[in-house]
């Protein structure tokens, strides 16, 4: 405790001499431009934001918890392509990636997803407007046509459901209105990296039916290509939105949302530490990479404010994904072959009731319905001229695995809050869950003598010649019931300075071990749970000139669904899925929102953890307790700057730059001494400079991301297998508003 204690004083003493911290990830705060200009950058303020982060609209400065928002135009004007790239904006938030635009394993204050396997389930929650997005393969979508993102640090079980232990993310469209408005947005860059977006939306029946499409395509080489492979690789990724505003009154209104996406890639490609002949750039392959994508999904929100000034929300929702992935070793010569196909089927439904906002005791009532059904079927292989790394000929082989999972959720949740005095307020919320889990699992190996009937298509198991055994199987299911709970005292010392306090549990529902390819890999995986304790406090100083925000933590948390890995005799990666005994997260954020002079705005933010296992019994005969939790750095810390000059014709010059910095962090969590297993500090920085129009109509950017060329790695595997983060990128960009 004595601890603890020390380390609380120690980082908010360091905290408070920053000068004035706040809300880093708040870019949307600064004045807009229009309002600069009408008040000629005299007395300018921060701007108050508005957001969700508790089911109801609210100052995001009174909330009582940690929230980070990115404006829509901030997402634009920044040049931010992919849900991955938010952490751009987010103190303690990083999104590793494998492959770029498909998976990023998002980690929130340390806790995040440690194998990116299709049927782990994130700890952190992400949100399309307002549906849950359940497999982590799903997450992985374009940003386009964004109102705003909010990110929710810490368990977010009560008001946003299940799988949330270590936070949520909310990608919030922008939605259709009855006046017109639309944009367009082109740009170019190296690596002949195109991209064109744009949206157009208003009135189709006046003050009865709005409208808004939204559109988006990119495209690119990849930045390694493979010698060994003809002609330029390349990746696209292609979506689209759809919305219907309908009013059928003044206090009734249904939005209708249909959606889709079509990627092909992989845009990052592995290599191989054992691969002597590769480049940073050229990875010579005798097997290609190739990652096929389709996803369509809807939801439909019906909204409705009865006389007492109680509101009823309605979202249901469907999302419907496939994903074909073909892979080898990354090495010149023949050696192992994987091939996967899965798809995703979810259906959901949220009821909420809430109160009107002007009450002494307000609350949320709210009932929460989820069914999704996971289909996969994946293939390794070694066909005839196969070699080793020493240039021996490998035996051939043939593993198959198929399984279907299922899972069913049931809630129930509500949230009372009561202001006691002018300055004392106490919110407490509840929820109760009901988690199914279903699982059917079959893993089959070739017997020895097999042939592949067609070699060219050697993934199909009906093209082997032969006998199969069966190596493992499973069919179980299992339910788990789980209350979570928040607790939130929170005081205004003045009307510019809130402190508050946050006590909440939160749960990561089970699963199964689904990618067992052996019987004594076949487990029940039970649930993981945190306890969270914060305390911080949110300021607005020199007449909201500069905003500071502080939060401390400290998480409690107890089986911790975690990855351990072995070798098998093909050198393959075999995953072995536990619950870890229990661990810690503590740390601490600090964020600034600075307006110092007229057009120029600062923002910065710092975030500190520190993370240990205090049991992980990772093998029969090996416990890592002590060890740090994988792809956690120390430090994280991001700075942004924008300074806009004025021209004597109304236009202006805009000058913006942002620089991340990453401390060290280990990618395995098991083994925290091999170097290839770590990686070192870095720092990633990105510049623009932008003209804008005099009637903001029109608007031309060149920009660069990653503008010093940084080398990291977004992982790095015990097979050897690795993969870099993207190199320096530059480019052109216009864009026009339409109304």
């Amino acid at each position: 405790m004595k601890t603890k204690a020390l380390l609380f004083n120690s980082l908010l003493v360091t905290s408070l001499g920053l000068s004035a911290g706040s809300v880093f990830a708040q870019s949307g705060q600064a004045a807009t431009q229009d309002e600069a200009k009408a008040k000629g950058r005299q007395n300018l303020v921060v701007e108050e934001l508005l957001v969700t982060a508790e089911r109801r609209e609210q100052s995001i400065q009174k909330i009582a918890s940690a929230v980070s928002l990115i404006g829509g135009d901030t997402i634009r004007d920044s040049e931010v392509r992919n849900a991955g790239d938010v952490i751009r904006f987010v103190p303690n938030m990083s999104a590793d990636t494998t492959d770029g635009h498909g998976r990023p394993k998002f980690y929130i204050r340390g806790i995040g997803l440690s194998d990116a396997s299709i049927w782990n389930i994130n700890p952190i929650g992400t949100y399309n407007d307002d549906v849950y997005i359940w497999n982590a393969s799903t997450v992985g979508f374009p940003t386009f046509d964004l109102e705003r993102v909010e990110v929710l640090r810490g368990p977010q079980g009560t008001l946003w459901g299940k799988n949330t232990t270590g936070g949520a993310i909310h990608f919030i469209s922008k939605k259709p209105t009855f006046d017109p408005d639309g944009y367009l947005k082109a740009s170019y860059g190296n690596y002949n990296e195109s991209l064109l977006e744009g949206a157009i939306g208003g009135a189709l029946i006046e003050d009865k039916l709005a409208g808004r499409l939204s559109l988006f395509t990119q495209s690119s080489d990849r930045y390694v290509q493979n010698p060994l492979n003809p002609g330029t690789e390349d990746w696209r990724d292609s979506a689209g939105r759809l919305q219907l505003l309908s009013t059928f009154s003044d206090d009734f209104s249904a939005n209708l949302n249909i959606h889709f996406r079509d990627f092909s890639g992989p845009v990052l490609s592995n290599g191989n530490r054992n691969n002597l002949t590769q480049t940073r750039f050229k990875v010579p392959s005798a097997v290609d990479r190739d990652d096929q994508l389709d996803q369509l999904g809807g939801s439909l929100t019906l909204k409705k404010e009865f006389a007492s000034g109680i509101n009823l929300t309605s979202v249901t929702a469907v999302e419907d994904f496939e994903r074909e992935q073909f892979g080898g070793d990354a090495v010149p010569y023949e050696s192992t072959r994987t091939h996967s196909r899965f798809t995703v089927d979810q259906f959901s439904q949220e009821v909420r009731l809430t109160s009107s906002d002007d009450q002494q005791l307000t609350w949320i009532l709210g009932a929460y319905l989820f069914n999704g059904t996971l289909e996969s079927e994946a293939q390794t292989g070694v066909i005839p001229g196969s070699l080793n790394a020493s240039g021996a000929t490998k035996a051939i082989s043939y593993k198959t695995s198929n399984y279907e999972s299922e899972a069913e959720s049931y809630a129930l949740f509500g949230n009372v809050s009561y202001q006691f005095t002018e300055k004392f307020k106490l919110a407490v919320g509840l929820r109760g869950t009901s988690d199914t889990s279903k699982v059917d699992l079959r893993a089959r190996s070739a017997n020895a003598g097999f042939t592949f009937g067609n070699v060219n298509q050697w993934w199909v198991a009906d093209n082997i010649q032969g006998a199969f055994r069966t190596t493992a199987v499973q069919d179980e299911e299992k339910t788990w019931e789980a209350f979570t709970y928040d607790i939130t005292p929170g005081y205004d010392v003045t009307d510019n300075f809130r402190v508050y306090f946050r006590h909440a549990k939160g749960y990561n529902g089970g699963n199964f071990n689904a990618a067992a390819e052996q019987q004594n890999l076949v487990q029940v995986i039970e649930p993981e749970y945190l306890k969270s304790y914060e305390a911080g406090f949110k300021s607005e100083w020199f007449d909201s000139q500069v905003i500071f925000n502080l939060a401390t933590f400290y998480y409690d948390y107890t089986d911790i669904q975690q990855k351990a890995t072995t070798l098998d005799d093909n050198n393959q990666q075999i995953l072995t899925f536990i619950n870890a005994g229990g661990g810690y997260s503590r740390g601490l954020e600090a964020e600034l929102t600075w307006l110092p002079i007229d057009n120029l705005t600062v923002q910065f933010n710092l975030g500190y953890n520190n993370t240990k296992f205090t049991d992980f019994q990772e093998s029969p005969t090996n416990n890592v307790r002590g060890n740090w939790f994988n792809r956690v750095p120390r430090v994280i810390s991001n700075i942004q700057l924008s300074y806009q000059i004025p021209l004597r014709s109304g236009a202006s010059i805009v000058l913006d730059t942002d620089w991340a910095y990453r401390s060290k962090s280990y990618f395995n969590a098991t083994n925290q001494i091999d170097r290839a297993l770590i990686e070192d500090p870095y720092t990633i920085g990105n510049v623009s400079v932008g003209y804008n129009s005099p009637s903001g109509k029109y608007t031309v950017r060149a920009y660069s991301a990653n503008v010093t060329d940084e080398i990291y790695r977004n992982t790095s595997l015990i097979t050897g297998m690795y993969s870099h983060g993207s190199p320096r990128t530059y480019g052109v960009s216009a864009s026009v508003k339409f109304f």
